[in-house]
């Protein structure tokens, strides 16, 4: 076997460019007619020409982005004699057509290169690494980087499909040893049906796993082929084998001198880093890895474009795990006069983060504004950062006399703000909760709630909004609304957000209340507190109905500790159908919505109490004071057992955490390739967290730096981060616009205005009913190969993220096909002919005559012309031949399969042609009888004399079987030095 013209002892190390060279498409045949319609109504269009006889591409080779293959398989099957190199491939699911490096050797080849590299997989379903890696340096001879597809891409090369069913698995190619010589084949086989996810190291069940052909029945997961060791605890059993036929994906956190490196490593053998191999702590090394795919797809048919164009595809949302860099934040010390609970923290600045305005507001207890030079500025509570670059805004100068502990923004886009304060701005209209306008910072003083604990300072510790709908909680115990009175309040309350009136939610709880959130579906109020019971409903629920705040049955918080000291939750956030708690005793665990159900636990130590959560693009983020060099988050450990980290209670595995964790939102399960490197000033770590409008995670606490760059203005961090995405979301805009023109050579050229996207690096992909025929840098494309019928074209942007643009509206466009010819009878065709009157008498032209003294030859006939096959006269002085006869027999077995027989003749100078005895066609002769001294109209000379001119007749002009056609040409005169004829007949479908 031979790979890239190497044996397969080395890897992969050359690959043969195909797609890259340019290729012409195949030409149209010369005289093809065809209508167009482009758009609703248009004129109709004739052409005819031909294109240079180039070598065509072939659909479906995948050699140009026109011609690109469902597969690297599909290609292989269709041209087997394809060889190792890039290819395009294109998918309905993929959309635009893209080259990637295909094994055609391997097994029969067909593979599809997704992933390759040695330590440092990320395990993010973000592309990783330079791309163009994958398919310039395969096997890694420039650099082992770990560099792999997107896993939306990757799910564009399945269509849709299911890696699990894939026939062949994933393949993985490892290095055998250091030197690269000799090389592993691992084929992975997943138990469980779900969309392509690289998320590895979390343990996916294998149904079964090959090395080298041998097949393991019992293979462990993904996460560990071996089984479980003291990081895992899954409990899918796995093949017990370790050593070079073990592959385990995890980081090994246990093993510092791993440095937190994944990748799909051997097991237990000795090792050093070299060449192919990374092995820093001398065993479990990491080989260098190429991850393949075989998706045995043939064909893959897109739908046809909605009648207003296709939607846009936005690539999936992946948060980065560093930070932006911020200049400006807050710090201390921080100032908790006049504080009224027990349960909060004493050291963190912020505790509530909210964007208002195009603004980032961040409250909390801090009393100073600083930056990463040192500088500071005494402001106390609430300040206001700008959205995009994080600098403070100092205009904004709101003075409160309490802290802020939570913010919304009500529909007439003021800003909320809750928390212990008794004034703002010196105004005691605004206690516990206040409307800002976020512009200003100015309070709106004819929104008026009086938050009260017995007469006092009260403290309204979390809101949520529901429309204009407002939900309070906190420690408070009285509310007056628009200067009325004091009316009852045990730590919660509803008011409008607009108008302040009181609303029907009335839960009443044992403890103070320290989250709310209202669901989406708006059926019910979430809690979460130092509480135990609902309006005297005890077992901890944290389920009202919305519209009178009364408990859900069945949905109880499950306690992690026997200790009554873990009987609180601080956090409660809904996204889908799992509801997700976290508070005390380190647990954050995720709950069926319906049934009440504990669908994942996660517990987070050293230290670990969760204490915010955020839900974005299905995800959950959960924030703990947990983490330094040995934080981990405890998958499935269902009862607290102390501050360790031992796999027991439920527990199935155990990652790094570092202050906030990232979770699956419909799972619950933790997502370990997510890892920002927080590291906190006091312990408290972070107390909030939001999400703003350019799709950033923001969280607030103790935070005092946030990587370990070495510059450190750049680590530095004030109390707060933000998170963007690790991958451009922006979608381009539509083109402007577009057209569809019929070229005379029978292609179709469209043409468009630019689209608009922030990257400035568009590229434009022109669909004809639904499928991606070819793509252009600029305005126009000139699409070739146009089948017959009715299409759809139509354009969109795509940057090199991946995302797509809305497409212009589809034209219509219609080609009727050319008619199908059939040559019946070629111009060279055998001819008798005589130039003596006497032998053609009356009736000569008849079917049954047999002439006798006629001679024949092949056409063209003629005298006086260089271009003749046949000479029939010898004449060179006047009076010259006026008149020719001809005949010959046309066998025709089924006239009527043709819908027409047209006729072409080359006659010098007039012609009259009769079939079967009967006269169809006279050119350039008078009417009536013709005799030998009949002239012709006119002289012919240059082209004329040697153009045909063409005749359709009905196809019942001939019979079945025998048919006899005759020519008789004159010349014009007797001076007429030359005559000629040939007569080619084609039969029209």
């Amino acid at each position: 076997m031979k790979l890239g013209g190497l044996s397969n002892n080395g890897p992969l190390r050359g690959v043969r460019t195909l797609g890259g060279r340019t290729r012409a498409t195949s030409p149209k045949r010369a005289a093809i007619g065809a209508l167009m319609l482009a758009g609703v109504v248009s004129p109709v269009v004739a052409w005819s020409g031909a294109q240079a006889a180039t070598p065509p591409a072939q659909s479906g080779d995948g050699t140009t982005p026109e011609t690109a293959g469902a597969s690297c398989w599909g290609i292989k099957q269709r041209f087997p004699t394809s060889a190792n190199g890039l290819f395009w491939i294109r998918t309905a699911t993929l959309v635009a057509p893209e080259q990637f490096t295909c094994d055609m050797t391997t097994n029969g080849g067909g593979w599809v290169l997704i992933g390759r590299g040695r330590e440092g997989w990320n395990w993010s379903p973000a592309a990783q690494g330079g791309q163009a890696l994958l398919q310039n340096d395969p096997s890694g001879l420039a650099t082992q980087s770990p560099v792999h597809l997107s896993a939306d891409k990757v799910n564009g090369l399945l269509d849709g499909g299911a890696a699990s069913a894939l026939p062949d698995g994933i393949r993985l190619r490892r290095a055998a040893n250091p030197a690269g010589t000799s090389w592993q084949d691992v084929r992975w086989f997943l138990a469980n049906r779900e969309p392509w996810s690289w998320h590895f190291s979390a343990g996916k069940p294998l149904a079964s796993m090959s090395i080298n052909g041998t097949v393991y029945r019992k293979a462990g997961t993904t996460r560990d082929t071996k089984g479980n060791d003291g990081v895992t605890n899954l409990p899918q059993a796995g093949s017990g084998a370790d050593g070079a036929n073990r592959v385990f994906t995890h980081s090994y956190w246990k093993a510092p001198s791993r440095a937190n490196q994944s990748g799909f490593s051997l097991g237990s053998i000795s090792a050093s880093t070299s060449g192919y191999w990374y092995s820093p702590s001398g065993g479990w090394p990491i080989p260098f890895t190429q991850v393949w795919l075989r998706p045995k797809i043939l064909d893959s048919v897109p739908a046809a474009l909605p009648p207003g164009g296709s939607p846009a595809h936005q690539v999936p949302w992946v948060p980065s795990s560093k930070s932006e860099n911020l200049a400006w934040g807050v710090g201390g010390p921080p100032d908790w006069t006049g504080r009224i609970s027990t349960a909060d923290p004493s050291k963190a600045y912020v505790l509530a983060m909210k964007e208002a305005g195009g603004r980032m507001f961040v409250g909390g207890s801090f009393t100073k504004v600083t930056n990463n030079t040192g500088g500071s500025i005494n402001r106390k509570f609430l300040a206001a950062f700008d959205l995009n670059t994080g600098a403070w805004i100092s205009s904004c100068k709101p003075t409160l006399n309490g802290r802020v502990w939570d913010m919304d923004v009500s529909s007439d886009g003021g800003l909320l703000i809750a928390g212990d304060f008794t004034q703002v701005n010196g105004n005691p209209v605004a206690s516990g909760l206040a409307k800002l306008n976020p512009s200003t910072c100015q309070l709106n003083t004819n929104f008026r709630v009086r938050i009260t604990k017995d007469g006092g300072r009260g403290m309204v510790r979390t809101i949520d909004l529901l429309g204009d709908r407002l939900f309070l909680g906190g420690q408070f115990n009285g509310v007056a609304v628009n200067g009325g009175r004091v009316a009852p309040a045990p730590n919660t309350y509803e008011v409008n957000a607009i108008s302040g009136q009181v609303g029907g939610w009335r839960p009443q709880t044992n403890g103070t209340v320290f989250d709310i959130n209202a669901s989406e579906r708006g059926d019910r109020v979430y809690i979460a507190g130092w509480f135990t019971k609902i309006n005297g409903v005890a077992g901890e629920p944290y389920a009202t109905r919305s519209s009178d705040g009364a408990p859900l049955t069945g949905l109880h918080w499950l306690r992690t500790s026997s200790s009554p000291s873990g009987t609180y939750s601080q956090t409660v956030k809904e996204v889908g159908n799992q509801v997700f708690v976290g508070g005390r005793e380190h647990f954050f665990s995720a709950y069926n919505r319906d049934t009440g159900a504990r669908t994942q636990a996660n517990l987070a130590v050293q230290g670990g109490d969760y204490q915010a959560a955020e839900q974005a693009f299905g995800y959950m983020f959960g924030t703990c004071h947990c983490g330094g060099t040995d934080g981990v988050n405890i998958s499935g450990k269902t009862i607290y057992s102390g501050n360790n980290r031992d796999l027991n209670n439920g527990a199935t595995r155990s990652d790094r955490i570092q202050q906030v964790g990232l979770y699956d939102g419909a799972t619950g399960a933790y997502q370990d390739w997510w890892l920002p490197s927080i590291s906190t000033g006091t312990g408290d770590g972070p107390w909030a967290m939001t999400k703003d409008s350019n799709e950033c995670i923001w969280q607030g606490g103790d935070t005092k730096r946030d990587s370990y760059s070495g510059n450190a203005a750049l680590d530095w961090a004030g109390g707060f981060t933000k998170y963007c995405s690790a991958v451009d979301r922006s979608v381009p805009t539509a083109p402007n616009g577009h057209t569809t023109q019929l070229r005379p050579d029978g292609t179709v050229e469209v043409t468009w205005g630019a689209a608009r996207d922030p990257s400035a690096n568009l590229r434009y992909l022109v669909f004809r009913d639904g499928k991606v025929v070819g793509y252009s840098w600029g305005g126009n494309y000139v699409d070739r190969n146009i089948p017959s019928g009715k299409h759809q074209y139509a354009v969109a942007a795509i940057d090199a993220e991946g995302n797509i643009g809305p497409s212009t509206v589809p034209s219509s466009l219609q080609l009727i096909a050319p008619p199908k010819e059939t040559e019946v009878m070629p111009s060279n065709a055998a001819w008798q002919f005589t130039l003596n009157p006497a032998l053609a008498p009356p009736g000569w032209q008849a079917l049954k005559v047999s002439p006798t003294g006629w001679v024949q030859g092949p056409a063209k006939l003629g005298f006086g012309r260089s271009d003749l096959a046949t000479v029939i006269s010898n004449a060179n002085a006047s009076p010259f031949p006026m008149v020719g006869y001809f005949r010959t027999t046309l066998n025709l077995p089924n006239p009527s399969q043709f819908s027409s027989i047209r006729l072409e003749l080359v006659r010098d100078d007039g012609a009259a042609i009769s079939i079967n005895g009967t006269e169809v066609v006279r050119d350039n002769l008078p009417s009536g009888v013709l005799t030998p001294s009949t002239g012709a109209l006119t002289v012919l000379f240059g082209a004329p004399e040697r153009t045909p001119v063409s005749y359709t007749l009905p196809s019942r002009a001939f019979q079945p079987g025998a048919n006899t056609i005759a020519v008789e040409v004159h010349n014009a005169n007797k001076w007429s030095g030359d005559l000629a004829m040939s007569l080619r007949v084609v039969g029209v479908q």
